[in-house]
């Protein structure tokens, strides 16, 4: 009887303590939401200094761009933001395009008379993209208008300016793009190549490609013009007028710096993090002086991000994920800043969620979108379930909105090339407004931005009580029936002599309590896998997924093959178990069974530790909630297991000492942990090799570490 009594204590214990949780925890576990909001006057502030003349319209390269970094980092410093490194600057080289004088473009008529002479911005722009080139240019115009001249690889373009529309049908015939025609016309080695533009004149297109890898030794003076200066060109053409260019377009390689800061999280081992992240660049003054301020796209933006992180430090208030506020450079020249990030990430692009912010502003009444990129035939929609908790909050403040799913016309796709969760709040391309709407736009941003906000004070705390308590929320019925049997088991109750007695009293003839026991725990690991599994892949909200018993049967049919897969690494493990337990059992003898047991689980525990170690690797936790951190996941799931098979083993002796009269032999306990051991294991570590991954990893013939 002292097995019975040691253990009806340490059980009672977990019974009590199961049913308050359970009891407490009855109905939806709901976060408590922060009010905090952003300030209108903080942001028109921002705002202010970022569009004025004295920050030149921040273009990469100039003074007012380094003017932008300096106030960037001066307010993160202000407010008490940590740096992100050493500083809260990180370096990047890049290429910058200038063009100080506007380009000169004239027709001369044979005697070199002045015909006709264009208006950069006008009648014509040009292009700061792969192609360009600055330089000089005198001589006639050839028009091409047939696909087959330009395939003639014979014929060259030598010393001449090519005027083409490049949107003809008879030009892109074969299905050539126009990157594909420039590129051809380049190789023909064309000096000038003009064609038709369809974009506003007077709108600066700052698009440099490939030359953030390099600068080639040669490349074409573009020149879009608009459809009625094609088509003079095409009648001079015809009459064998020449043209002249002067353009000074130059590309100089720099070193330019991104800004970031961080809110550290109050749980680093869990080591989350929750981005926001923008552009500050702009396009500069142009060469006739004017400045483009670029107020939508990003200003906006950027004073609407110095806002958050001032509201947060403000409140004084902290989180498990450590905030990140990152301003990027060089998004008009190519998005440069952003991918050298996400090539040369500070922080690990596994553990991060990033939302950008990117023409916020918009004094349309063109809904919000929130947006990102992710395939349906994704094995996980992470970045659907942030699209889907933006769109919750935005849905909870009123905020007229529509959600994307294939969605690539931002900056959030640098990060999801590199497979970081990622979405965008944007309205997409919105016409640069005057001055004199500011407020309409500071209003616009702010409700994007307390969108963000919203999401910071929603989900950087990480939910342990929730995610522990949502499994013993749908096991309560089984944990009930578990306390019944427990107390009818192990208690005294006045005897009756009904059939319904009978049957009970031959049902406890077997060891329900241990086998229920069992039931309770594979339960419950099941339901939190299934919870998070169905999130992970479908990117639903977990308030919004219903557990049914069908559901779990087909996460566990699902789980054999992997279970049969674990079978090769675990035994040559068990093979050294059984050996070990057979030798303590040898030397313990004269131990009593409790002893025994505690020793069989203490060589299970040290056998199978290296390999629980070396199977938990990050990209398996698609069935396990955010509580632990990556480091120690497998040596906390491990010792979690261990001591749940300790005491279902316990429960059994129990059990069978009550029901046959005796201690347990030793090798009976040794097959009874052993047995509970493994199938709780087989469950828990299963869903880890029936993932995508693995299987990928075994077809491509890659070693599968255990």
């Amino acid at each position: 009887m002292r097995i019975v009594n040691g253990t009806k204590k340490i059980v009672m214990l977990l019974f009590i303590i199961m049913a308050l949780l359970t009891t407490i925890f009855a109905c939806t576990y709901q976060k408590e939401t922060s009010n905090l909001s952003l300030n209108s006057e903080r942001i028109m502030e921002h705002l202010n200094v970022l569009i004025s003349d004295e920050f030149e319209g921040r273009m990469i390269a100039t003074e007012g761009n380094a003017k932008t970094i300096r106030y960037i980092q001066d307010h993160f410093s202000k407010i008490g933001l940590t740096p992100a490194g050493s500083s809260f600057l990180t370096d990047f080289k890049t290429v910058a395009p200038s063009l100080k004088s506007a380009i000169v473009f004239q027709v001369l008529d044979h005697n070199g008379s002045l015909v006709r002479e264009f208006v950069q911005g006008k009648d014509f722009k040009t292009r700061f993209d792969s192609f360009s080139m600055g330089g000089k240019f005198s001589g006639n115009i050839h028009l091409i208008t047939e696909h087959s001249e330009l395939a003639d690889l014979e014929k060259m373009f030598d010393n001449k300016a090519i005027l083409i529309d490049i949107s003809d049908d008879k030009i892109t015939s074969n299905r050539f793009d126009e990157d594909e025609i420039i590129e051809l016309i380049k190789i023909k080695r064309a000096e000038v190549l003009i064609y038709k533009e369809t974009s506003p004149l007077n709108v600066r297109d700052i698009r440099i490609g490939l030359k953030n890898t390099y600068i080639p030794a040669r490349g074409l003076i573009l020149l879009g013009v608009s459809e009625e200066v094609f088509n003079s060109l095409v009648e001079f053409s015809k009459k064998g007028y020449n043209i002249e260019v002067d353009s000074a377009l130059t590309f100089s390689e720099i070193e330019t710096h991104n800004v970031l800061g961080i809110i550290p999280g109050i749980s680093r081992s869990r080591d989350n993090y929750i981005m926001i992240a923008t552009s500050f660049d702009g396009l500069g003054v142009d060469e006739h002086g004017t400045i483009h301020r670029s107020i939508t796209n990003n200003a906006t933006a950027v004073a609407t991000m110095l806002e958050i992180a001032e509201t947060i430090k403000k409140n004084d208030v902290t989180f498990d994920s450590t905030i990140v506020f990152a301003a990027f450079n060089g998004q008009h020249t190519g998005f440069v800043g952003i991918n050298d990030y996400a090539r040369n990430m500070i922080f690990p692009h596994d553990r991060t969620q990033v939302i950008v912010l990117e023409n916020i502003a918009s004094n349309a009444d063109d809904p919000l979108i929130i947006a990102t990129f992710e395939r349906d035939e994704s094995t996980r929609q992470r970045s659907r379930l942030l699209v889907n908790r933006l769109s919750k909050i935005a849905g909870i403040s009123g905020v007229e909105h529509i959600t994307e799913f294939e969605y690539f016309m931002s900056q959030h796709m640098a990060f999801r090339h590199m497979g970081t969760v990622a979405g965008v709040l944007t309205h997409g391309h919105v016409q640069e407004p005057d001055t004199s709407s500011l407020q309409e736009q500071v209003s616009s941003a702010k409700v994007a931005g307390n969108i963000a906000l919203g999401y910071i004070t929603e989900y950087a705390d990480i939910e342990v009580i929730g995610d522990i308590i949502n499994p013993f929320m749908y096991m309560s019925p089984f944990i009930l029936i578990l306390v019944i049997l427990y107390v009818i088991k192990f208690y005294k109750l006045p005897k009756s002599e009904t059939i319904f007695s009978e049957y009970i009293n031959k049902i406890l003839d077997y060891p329900v309590v241990s086998i229920t026991s069992l039931f309770v725990v594979i339960g419950l690991a099941l339901v939190l896998q299934v919870r998070h599994y169905v999130a992970e892949t479908t990117g639903a909200l977990y308030e919004n997924i219903e557990i049914t018993f069908t559901l779990i049967i087909t996460h566990l049919l699902e789980k054999i093959p992997a279970m049969i897969l674990l079978i090769y690494p675990f035994l040559v493990i068990l093979v050294l178990v059984v050996i070990v337990t057979t030798i303590a059992m040898i030397v313990f003898a004269k131990k009593s069974a409790n002893t025994y047991a505690i020793i069989t689980m203490l060589i299970t525990y040290f056998s199978f530790l290296f390999v629980m170690m070396s199977m938990f690797r990050y990209e398996y936790l698609v069935v396990l909630p955010n509580v632990l951190s990556f480091n120690n996941v497998g040596i906390v799931i491990h010792t979690i297991i261990t001591l749940v098979s300790l005491l279902i083993t316990f429960i059994w002796m129990a059990e069978k000492n009550k029901i046959e009269g005796y201690d347990m032999t030793h090798i009976k306990v040794a097959l009874c942990y052993t047995f509970v051991f493994l199938t709780i294991t087989f469950v828990t570590v299963a869903p880890f090799l029936s993932t995508d991954e693995m299987f990928h990893l075994m077809q491509s013939g890659s070693r599968v570490r255990f």
